[in-house]
């Protein structure tokens, strides 16, 4: 049975076997029980998108030893979220990183979700489900794919 979270501004039903972590302000992390994650951050404004996400970026830069970056964009129903992708090298398994910029009724949020390469087809439906009940909370199936 999904769980539902309430903050941030949003709502939305996720696994109920994921931990919620809402250590840091203005910020939510969701974690599978694979170490695989989605973390939602809340934004002044749209206006802080370019500053939030080349932070993300130089962070993973730092952290990571050639890490692969290209653009991404990605349409959750008739809304586009913008942002990038990364993928790197962790104790010898090949990880996806995506980040996306999403911004809905005056709010904005950054979006990074992160999973190894083998686990992120499955993972990465169950991210985009969502991410599509934040981009739109209207047309949000009414249960994510369980996983």
């Amino acid at each position: 049975m999904p769980r539902t979270y309430h903050g941030l501004g949003l709502q939305f039903l996720y696994p109920e076997n994921w931990r919620v972590d809402e250590s840091e302000a203005l910020s939510v992390t969701l974690e599978t029980p694979e170490g695989a994650f989605l973390s939602i951050t809340r934004l002044p404004d749209a206006s802080h998108f370019e500053s939030a996400m080349a932070q993300i970026r130089r962070a993973m830069e730092a952290e990571y030893e050639g890490i692969e970056s290209e653009p991404l964009q990605k349409s959750f129903g008739a809304h586009t979220a913008d942002g990038f992708t990364q993928r790197f090298f962790y104790l010898d398994l090949l990880v996806t990183s995506h980040v996306l910029s999403i911004a809905r009724d005056h709010q904005a949020w950054v979006l990074h979700y992160q999973a190894e390469d083998r686990d992120m087809e499955a993972l990465g439906r169950v991210f985009d489900a969502i991410v599509a009940q934040i981009v739109d909370p209207s047309a949000a199936s009414p249960q994510p794919p369980e996983h």
